[in-house]
């Protein structure tokens, strides 16, 4: 993956976490922390695509507000994926 491309990879999955947490004034900051940054460097770096991980922010009812709550979401949506594609 290019640097661009982990770039926009990392700005969807902010830009979804904002929307999924709606009213969290943490959130009015276009800033990750540095544990969230690893969290999506993590999904990318195992070339966990794109659209997995905004698949689980839609299908969890979760109201996390940070990146480290949807790791779980994610892990299980990505362990489905690879279960169908196998």
């Amino acid at each position: 993956m290019t640097s661009d491309q982990r770039y926009q990879y990392a700005r969807a999955v902010w830009g979804a976490l904002k929307e999924h947490s709606v009213g969290s004034p943490r959130l009015t900051l276009d800033l990750m922390t540095p544990a969230e940054w690893f969290v999506v460097s993590t999904w990318m770096d195992r070339d966990i695509p794109l659209r997995i991980v905004l698949r689980a922010f839609e299908d969890c009812k979760g109201k996390g507000r940070t990146l480290l709550y949807w790791a779980g979401p994610v892990e299980q949506a990505y362990k489905h994926w690879l279960e169908a594609v196998s």
